[in-house]
């Protein structure tokens, strides 16, 4: 994956019964492994974000490519803004 992450897909290719799935899976694991990635590499920076702590957000659900936070309704254009610009650039440092 995007981060190194790695899948031992080896079993898949012992048969010729089981060998298609093994293409598919060789395929598809960098792409949704690196979107998982990128996602929690983003959770992590929401959660550690010293901003919106200190506006009173916090992360409480992720669902696919979604976050949900939860905080007062008087930052919540400001808590908007910040995460949008985390989840822009969830890998920088």
């Amino acid at each position: 994956t995007l981060l190194g992450r790695y899948r031992n897909l080896s079993k898949f290719f012992e048969s010729k019964r089981t060998m298609n799935s093994g293409f598919r899976r060789s395929i598809n694991t960098p792409i949704q492994g690196g979107a998982a990635d990128v996602v929690v590499a983003a959770m992590v920076k929401i959660s550690k974000d010293q901003l919106l702590k200190e506006l009173g957000w916090e992360l409480l659900l992720q669902i696919h490519d979604e976050v949900i936070l939860e905080g007062p309704e008087e930052s919540a254009e400001e808590a908007l803004k910040r995460v949008i610009l985390l989840m822009e650039h969830p890998l920088d440092a």
